[in-house]
């Protein structure tokens, strides 16, 4: 009698613990519930982007933020002369080329502000890599892509003493010294470098330069 009396109670014992998981599992399930619930549930903080005092913003994919820092920019081997070449978009995008300097423009698909744009890139003068682009203050929808061929340039004395390419920004051409081949600039960019050329991508105007890497701050930067 007593060995089926055990016989009997092991089922109900296992049923016990069994029920006793279940709840168990429910308390927790039910706790996770209420902790994901939206009265409860906080979202992560979206990112901070910078701003500049016209309103227009750092492209945050692309860009390493503000830095106010003095760089030294890519030095052509022959002194450039201030050309400007003028293009009006449409919102199919396309190119434009300065030739001559190894420098290409291309504006996506969408990118502009509104239906059409005239924009205009300026050299400047001198031995550094930098550009002015107008109108200034534009913000595009998509980022635009900055290219410079590097041939004619001293790219490859910066890369044997350990500096990397990169873009950078400047609000005013004044910024930029060509006497030492400084400048000041507001923000810098990740660049790519293949096939001799150094492209990055842009998100709004004015200047725009490729640097070799920051540089000791002075009086005339």
């Amino acid at each position: 009698m007593q060995g089926d009396s055990r016989t009997t109670n092991a089922p109900t014992g296992r049923a016990h613990v069994a029920k006793r998981c279940m709840a168990l599992v429910g308390t927790v399930a039910i706790s996770l519930l209420a902790a994901c619930s939206t009265d409860s549930f906080t979202a992560p903080a979206a990112p901070v982007t910078p701003e500049r005092s016209n309103g227009a913003f750092t492209d945050l994919l692309t860009g390493l933020g503000a830095t106010m820092d003095t760089v030294s920019g890519l030095s052509r081997l022959v002194p450039a002369e201030a050309i400007t070449r003028s293009k009006t978009f449409y919102k199919d995008g396309g190119t434009l080329d300065i030739p001559e300097l190894g420098f290409t423009l291309e504006v996506p698909n969408n990118a502009l502000p509104s239906t059409t744009l005239t924009i205009s890139v300026t050299s400047l003068a001198g031995n550094v890599v930098a550009y002015d682009f107008e109108p200034h203050g534009t913000v595009f929808k998509r980022p635009l892509v900055f290219t410079q061929k590097l041939t004619g340039t001293n790219w490859l004395q910066a890369l044997l003493s350990g500096r990397s390419l990169s873009g950078a920004y400047f609000k005013d051409t004044k910024q930029v010294n060509n006497k030492n081949g400084r400048a000041k600039v507001d923000e810098t960019y990740d660049a790519l470098t293949f096939n001799e050329s150094v492209s990055f991508s842009i998100t709004h105007f004015s200047g725009y330069m490729v640097s070799t890497g920051r540089a000791e701050p002075m009086n005339d930067f």
